[in-house]
């Protein structure tokens, strides 16, 4: 038993494209949200290097210093 089919190309072909369409905007959102993300982290490591950097040279100028 054979069977054709017969194939919309251009259904095939605009489905294909949305789906990388689709790929790419979720691609771009992930990346955006991990580097927002990884901004805000160092940004919090160089205040707390400004903060313990502080915190020593109040303890020098008191004789704390370790």
């Amino acid at each position: 038993m054979e069977h054709e089919y017969e194939y919309n190309y251009a259904d095939i072909d605009a489905y294909v494209h949305r789906a990388n369409q689709m790929r790419s905007e979720a691609l771009s959102q992930m990346l955006t949200a991990g580097w927002v993300t990884c901004k805000r982290l160092c940004l919090q490591l160089v205040q707390r290097k400004k903060v313990g950097a502080q915190v020593v040279k109040q303890s020098s100028t008191r004789g704390l210093a370790y």
